[in-house]
């Protein structure tokens, strides 16, 4: 069950990032609103301003919306048209595509010398780039309460991207997406009803927290590449390529000031705070296990060993008859257990790092 105070928490700090969408369990939208800063520039954020409680009812459905929905979805089999969707599926589609087909390193010196691995380079680009017009109008397409297929969506793609590839990619997105919108939406049904159970909600939220995670990182790197062998800035009046960029600003002073203060930072900073807070967790433990032990930490391992046996003899859940009394015996022997194992290991790796003691 999500809420619609937290949606609008999430949305008012972390909603460029998409992360409001996340906790709804909208992963393309989230996504599409990280690659696009916000689904275009903000603009999607804004607009998500008046659309969450409509998420939240979609992410929520009870009896009576269901009923609503499935009305809806037998009334009208085709879903009417959004602008904001099919300008979303564009602004996707053309983006994706442009990042995929610049994966491919820059070839256009090489028609007169080496036709061969232009013409090889230049149907590898375009095949890059319909998929990634695909993908991007796939996302946006499968957002919320509709869905369209991702075959049908690189059919047509691959049928007009090629037509518009020396000309324009925006037009062959515009187009596509407007042939998605007009012929290619369906309705989605309404998320399952896990009714109180907040474990399903959770298992599916950390799921998609790793895998937007991970698809970011993929997203960051890919634009990087592309930017590397194809990008393009004028610094100063002159232009530069992605490659001269990075090379220049990594063997610049500035950086190699700035990554041997990060260095030393790290060192003298970060460093001695993960020891001391990693040795203040493993005192914590410890403090744990000698209250629960009822020792003092000058307890000899002979004395800590009789106490566990002692406690674990007591403990045991097979002395208890009452299932209520076992349970609790069954909870507390585990407790001890692993108190006595982890004071154990402790004594021994002390005594392994310094035999004196």
């Amino acid at each position: 069950m999500v809420s619609t105070r937290t949606t609008y928490i999430l949305w008012f700090t972390l909603g460029w990032l998409g992360i409001h969408h996340l906790y709804l369990g909208r992963f393309y939208h989230a996504f599409v609103w990280f690659a696009t800063l916000g689904g275009g520039c903000g603009l999607g954020w804004i607009r998500d301003a008046w659309r969450i409680p409509a998420y939240v009812e979609w992410s929520n459905p009870d009896k009576q919306q269901r009923k609503k929905y499935a009305q809806r979805a037998a009334g009208k089999t085709k879903p009417e048209h959004s602008t904001f969707r099919s300008l979303g599926m564009t602004l996707m589609g053309y983006l994706m595509s442009k990042v995929f087909s610049c994966l491919i390193p820059d070839y256009s010196h090489m028609y007169d010398t080496d036709p061969v691995t232009y013409y090889a380079l230049y149907c590898s680009s375009l095949l890059l780039c319909v998929l990634g017009n695909a993908l991007g109008i796939y996302l946006v397409a499968n957002i919320g309460e509709l869905k369209c297929s991702f075959k049908y969506i690189l059919i047509v793609s691959a049928c007009i991207v090629p037509i518009f590839a020396d000309i324009t990619t925006s037009l062959s997105s515009s187009i596509g997406s407007w042939i998605i919108a007009a012929t290619g939406l369906k309705w989605r049904s309404p998320p399952p009803d896990e009714g109180k159970q907040v474990t399903g909600f959770r298992r599916k939220f950390w799921i998609h927290a790793i895998l937007y995670t991970a698809t970011c990182v993929l997203w960051v790197l890919m634009v990087s590449v592309a930017f590397y062998f194809n990008g393009k800035l004028e610094i100063q009046g002159e232009m530069m390529t992605g490659q001269e960029i990075i090379h220049s600003a990594y063997h610049s002073d500035a950086w190699q000031k700035l990554s041997a203060s990060l260095h030393q930072l790290y060192r003298t900073g970060v460093w001695p705070i993960v020891r001391e807070l990693t040795a203040s967790i493993t005192m914590a433990e410890k403090i744990k296990a000698y209250w629960l032990l009822g020792i003092s930490p000058w307890t000899s391992s002979d004395e800590i060993s009789k106490r566990c046996r002692r406690l674990l003899a007591e403990s045991h859940p097979d002395r208890f008859k009452r299932q209520e009394e076992r349970d609790e015996a069954q909870t507390r022997y585990v407790q001890v257990n692993h108190a006595c194992s982890y004071l154990t290991e402790s004594r021994s790796r002390k005594l392994q790092e310094d035999p004196e003691l």
